[in-house]
């Protein structure tokens, strides 16, 4: 996962940690790093 993370450039991560910021809620939030985190494992996956 942390090499999935890393293999993203540097705008990617920049734009997925705002776009977790960004909700007003915690759980918004947390809906939204799972969503991340799905996508980087299936970006792994290939």
């Amino acid at each position: 996962m942390a090499a999935a993370w890393l293999a993203l450039p540097e705008r990617e991560r920049r734009d997925a940690g705002e776009h977790i910021r960004a909700a007003k809620t915690p759980a918004t939030r947390e809906r939204r790093a799972v969503a991340i985190t799905e996508k980087l494992r299936g970006k792994r996956r290939r």
